[in-house]
């Protein structure tokens, strides 16, 4: 769930989606502030049991979409 969600958000940086949930650890630790890191993954995966799903996910209502911090899942799938 949490790599899913860090590429959807475009939280992995500019250079774009990343393969693997350790790659995206990376660089997600490279920007989060330190006291953040063991709160935020069970964040991320009942956020994508929830509403972020792999297929059909819940953007119409989604909190993150209409606040303007995603742009939905055509944005950003990353490689398959």
């Amino acid at each position: 769930h949490a790599l899913r969600i860090c590429n959807r958000l475009g939280w992995t940086g500019p250079s774009g989606p990343v393969k693997s949930a350790e790659a995206a650890r990376r660089r997600v630790q490279a920007w989060l502030p330190r006291q953040l890191w063991a709160e935020l993954n069970p964040l991320l995966v009942g956020f994508g049991q929830q509403r972020c799903f792999v297929v059909e996910p819940r953007c119409g209502d989604c909190p993150l979409m209409l606040g303007g911090l995603c742009a939905g899942v055509s944005r950003t799938e990353g490689p398959t």
